[in-house]
């Protein structure tokens, strides 16, 4: 259900959607188009969305390989990642692949449309004009969006601009403690957004207040105290967008936000998906009520390379083999972002 391009050795994603249609009910509405005055039928559509921490395999971002992961070291060997199954230790550096589940997931959303055959967009989450207004919503539980009655028709494709995502997790060994940990996808550091600081690939602490308490910084500890908390200091060896001048933070993949899609200009660096509905696009009919659910796999979405074998991931944490995790050359960790999966009722 998924194409793979890669570019330049890296996996860029887009999807076949899974589709599941059937009648959901017969709650009709029409409107008024004001230009002629005749009648527009309409139908209630509601949008949902949550987050499965039991299943993975969604199409994503930030991975080098497609699902399934490989059950043994290929020959020629090739580097630890999250194509490999846990407990792989294809490059023989002494770290094996491992991985984590969260514990909660949460999406920042600027806007979110349906786009019909004509061209037309409807809102579901409307355009919050700048990133740090963007919708912030909890998807640990089912949540509803919003439900709208919308013109009949066929809806091809959504269009998603999206601000960071969000989650808890268990890390380090000394004490371990659970931090939530924001991921950036889009670039809020100019004049229009309120030159807030955040680049694209930047990753920082959260506090339980959800208030943002600094950058994780490149080869440092993930410790409270060694967090960067001015943004003009944050160490970024994420590359740099040719438009703008901005270095992406650790997770900055030039390969993904240097296509056509990302050139946005010298002011805005947006992260947009644009996905259809389905293979035949989402029909409207004025007796039939739908319902979009967008799921989020967030089953081992945190990758890393275990040098100690403690199943905790320890970025740089005190001396010996957990010294060496996401700190030392070649030790390799990732944030996994599964694109959403969509389901029609």
């Amino acid at each position: 259900m998924k194409t793979i391009l890669k570019t330049g050795g890296i996996a860029v994603f887009t999807a076949a959607l899974l589709l599941m249609v059937h009648s959901c009910g017969k709650s009709s509405t029409t409107s008024t188009d004001s230009t002629n005055n005749q009648a527009i039928a309409s139908a209630p559509t509601a949008v949902k969305m949550k987050a499965d921490f039991t299943s993975s395999g969604a199409p994503q971002l930030f991975r080098n390989a497609a699902a399934p992961k490989l059950t043994s070291c290929p020959s020629p060997t090739v580097p630890d990642g999250p194509n490999l199954v846990a407990g792989l230790d294809c490059d023989g550096n002494g770290g094996f692949t491992a991985y984590l589940t969260p514990q909660s997931f949460k999406v920042a959303i600027k806007r979110l449309s349906f786009v019909k055959s004509d061209g037309a967009h409807v809102d579901f989450v409307p355009d919050q004009v700048t990133l740090n207004k963007s919708m912030v919503y909890d998807l640990t539980s089912q949540i509803t969006v919003s439900q709208i009655a919308i013109s009949t028709g066929t809806y091809l494709s959504f269009q998603a601009e999206l601000y960071y995502y969000e989650i808890k997790m268990p890390i380090n060994s000394s004490p371990t403690i659970t931090q939530s940990i924001r991921v950036y996808l889009s670039d809020d550091d100019f004049a229009a957004e309120g030159g807030l600081g955040h680049h694209q690939g930047d990753i920082t602490f959260i506090d339980n207040n959800g208030r943002e308490m600094g950058w994780a910084v490149p080869g440092m500890p993930w410790t409270i105290a060694s967090l960067q908390t001015n943004p003009a200091l944050v160490s970024r060896p994420g590359g740099t967008d040719p438009e703008t001048g901005h270095q992406r933070g650790p997770f900055g993949d030039s390969s993904l936000w240097n296509q056509t899609a990302f050139m946005q200009g010298s002011g805005r660096d947006i992260y947009v998906i644009n996905a259809p509905l389905g293979l035949t696009g989402l029909t409207v009919s004025a007796d039939i009520s739908k319902t979009v659910t967008f799921t989020f796999s967030v089953k081992d979405s945190w990758f890393w390379e275990d040098f100690d074998a403690d199943g905790r991931f320890d970025p740089c944490e005190g001396t010996g083999p957990s010294s060496i995790e996401a700190c030392a050359a070649g030790s390799k960790w990732a944030p996994i972002f599964n694109l959403p999966v969509l389901s029609i009722q």
